[in-house]
C-alpha cells in the first residue's frame, strides 16, 4: 500500500480490508468487511459497471450505424452491376 493511502486511511480501517477491497468486492465481502465499509466499494463497482456498459452501448450503436452504411453501398453496387450486365 502506498503511503498516501496509509497517510489517508482512518486508524479504524484494517490494511488487510483495504487490500480486500482492492482486489475485488467478493474477497472484500468474504473477509467479513463491516457492511457499513463494504457500501462505498459495492457503489463504485456498480458505477464502473454503469460506465463499462454506456461505453459498450455507444460502440455497439457506432458499429450497427458503421454496418448499415457500408452494406447499403454493398446494396447500391449490386443493383449497378446487375444494370451492367443486362
Amino acid at each position: 500500500m502506498s503511503r498516501r493511502v496509509s497517510r489517508l486511511r482512518p486508524r479504524s480501517v484494517n490494511t488487510k480490508w483495504i487490500g480486500a477491497v482492492r482486489e475485488s468486492l467478493a474477497v472484500a465481502v468474504a473477509t467479513g468487511l463491516d457492511p457499513v465499509r463494504l457500501e462505498p466499494a459495492r457503489a463504485a463497482f456498480t458505477t464502473g459497471m454503469h460506465t463499462v456498459a454506456g461505453i459498450s452501448a455507444v460502440l455497439l450503436l457506432g458499429v450497427a450505424v458503421l454496418t448499415a452504411v457500408l452494406l447499403r453501398q454493398v446494396d447500391a453496387l449490386r443493383e449497378k452491376t446487375s444494370e451492367q450486365v443486362a
